[in-house]
């Protein structure tokens, strides 16, 4: 399951029922990025252009790297003779 991390960020525009946040990359501190949330799932929804607001971002967790071992091969049947 993916941990959750809240991040403040500031609507950037308003393109119809969707809210265009920018937030700082919590990956990449130098770094900001673009959320597009619909604005029916907000609790507050007259956003307009520099509302401060906070995200709940789901964090996904590296996949743990999983080796399998070769597969074992049968050994070979000779031809039946007639």
């Amino acid at each position: 399951m993916a941990d959750k991390k809240r991040v403040a960020g500031t609507v950037d525009r308003v393109e119809g029922d969707i809210a265009v946040v920018v937030i700082k990359d919590p990956e990449e501190e130098d770094c900001t990025r673009e959320i597009y949330v619909d604005q029916k799932k907000l609790k507050k929804t007259s956003l307009k252009p520099g509302d401060q607001v906070t995200v709940i971002l789901p964090m996904m967790q590296e996949a743990p790297t999983i080796e399998t071992a070769p597969k074992k091969r049968a050994p070979k049947k000779s031809p039946a003779k007639k």
